[in-house]
């Protein structure tokens, strides 16, 4: 195995002792409720996102979102992604794995293609950094974390979207297969496979799928998020803030989707036969599920 030793620190942990990040809290949960009784009286709809744009999925079920710790308060309404959606999304991303595979390939645009890479998971990094406060409350408020454990979830996903930037070089660096054979020469290269379907649960529902989808992106892999219902409103944020981070750098829209839904939006999603890569966090029964569905289609 081999060992990689690199300049890594830790995100610094929110001081709470400190009476202006306390200020900084009370005012983002404030913001937050003046924005919830706003989105409710408006009655605004959070949409699947393709290819940098929200989707308008007008067949899909429309959910309201509520406090599991006052579940007579609404926070939202979600619609999941329909057949048509699910369609649209899937071939979005293959059609920009391909395109960015053209560069992935060239060898004299492949630095290219890691820079740009590069460049959106650290705006990915910078923008939870600077919106850490509005994060930290929307998971206080739709899962129910404490304020210490929604902000311990952001900077685990800092840490880990800086630990990918630092390995990345590493995954698609040439490498040799099989030394020992003195007759023949043999190289490999790590290449990006395909979409990425990132199933995620609700109880970490901003470090679990931001890490799922910072890992999928920067290997050249499009993530497709399907966040736990319960968590759909967090969800959004994770695929928003990367939809913007993607925009800033100038990079290819159609590399991240958010794909809300229930079970029957997960299984459609996995029988789809565009999708390449499936990570799941959720329970054995699920996993169980997901491996027979994938099953099928290979067959």
């Amino acid at each position: 195995m081999k060992i990689i030793d690199v300049d890594f620190t830790n995100e610094p942990q929110e001081d709470f002792s400190n009476p202006e990040v306390r200020r900084s809290i009370d005012n983002a949960l404030s913001e937050y409720e003046e924005r919830r009784k706003k989105n409710l009286a408006d009655n605004k709809i959070i949409p699947p996102i393709i290819d940098g744009k929200t989707y308008d999925a007008s067949h899909g079920n429309i959910i309201t979102v509520f406090d599991p710790a006052d579940t007579a308060r609404a926070l939202g309404k979600v619609t999941f992604a329909d057949q048509e959606c699910i369609e649209r999304a899937c071939s979005v991303a293959r059609d920009a794995y391909f395109r960015s595979m053209q560069n992935f390939a060239s060898p004299s645009r492949f630095d290219d293609w890691i820079k740009e890479k590069k460049a959106v998971v650290q705006e990915y990094i910078q923008i939870t950094r600077e919106e850490r406060y509005d994060i930290a409350t929307e998971m206080i408020n739709e899962v129910s974390k404490s304020q210490k454990g929604a902000f311990a979830e952001i900077e685990e996903t800092i840490d880990f979207g800086e630990i990918y930037l630092r390995l990345v070089d590493d995954v698609f660096a040439l490498y040799r297969y099989q030394p020992k054979l003195r007759a023949e020469s043999n190289y490999c290269r790590n290449k990006p496979r395909g979409p990425s379907l990132l199933i995620k649960a609700w109880n970490y529902a901003f470090s679990l799928p931001s890490e799922a989808v910072l890992a999928s992106y920067i290997t050249g892999c499009p993530p497709l998020l399907k966040p736990a219902p319960q968590s759909s409103l967090v969800g959004y944020r994770v695929v928003d803030i990367m939809r913007r981070a993607i925009k800033k750098v100038g990079a290819d829209p159609g590399m991240v989707a958010y794909l809300p839904g229930d079970r029957d939006v997960g299984e459609a999603l996995v029988r789809h036969p565009f999708i390449a890569n499936i990570t799941l966090t959720g329970s054995l029964k699920a996993g169980k599920r997901i491996n027979r569905v994938a099953a099928e289609v290979l067959d």
